[in-house]
């Protein structure tokens, strides 16, 4: 599931609609909120989530983790601070924690302030994602990294706009 916390600071849904709105046809759930509370549709679905489940939440730096939760648990419980200037991300908060909620547990974990992929092999990351992975077994070799490969499935699935290619 990818959560997208700060709606409230878009100015336009045309970030949603561009890059949003494909994770539903990959497979995955997505919910764009803000913890302003200001679509109680929306957040009524998204507390059911939660209910009798054991959940975890994670993610960047200053991404709206522990104020998500906050608006969950209905109280100021989790400690928060504002994204820092000089750097220009979030300020560590987060050691862990694990609240109840609707019958169920949600962990609060301490995030990262980047994200790396250096240190993946690339015949790691072409069948990383569910997505490439259901259709890389239709590639003409085995060992296609879906980049220059001619008869590559995935490449034949972007140019179809079935997965997204974001450049």
């Amino acid at each position: 599931m990818i959560v997208c916390t700060k709606k409230d600071l878009v100015q336009t849904e045309d970030l949603y609609q561009k890059y949003f709105n494909w994770y539903p046809a990959l497979g995955y759930e997505v919910y764009f909120i803000s913890n302003k509370k200001d679509d109680k549709k929306t957040w009524q679905q998204f507390e059911q989530l939660f209910q009798n489940k054991i959940s975890v939440f994670t993610g960047q730096t200053g991404s709206g983790k522990s104020s998500t939760l906050n608006t969950l648990l209905q109280a100021e419980i989790i400690k928060t601070q504002e994204i820092s200037k000089a750097l220009g991300r979030g300020k560590h908060t987060t050691t862990s924690a694990l609240y109840e909620l609707l019958h169920g547990m949600i962990a609060d974990t301490p995030c990262f302030s980047t994200f790396d992929l250096r240190d993946y092999e690339k015949s790691g990351l072409a069948r990383t994602y569910h997505f490439f992975n259901q259709y890389a077994s239709e590639c003409k070799f085995r060992t296609c990294l879906h980049l220059h490969e001619p008869h590559c499935k995935i490449k034949a699935l972007v140019q179809e706009n079935i997965i997204p290619h974001f450049l």
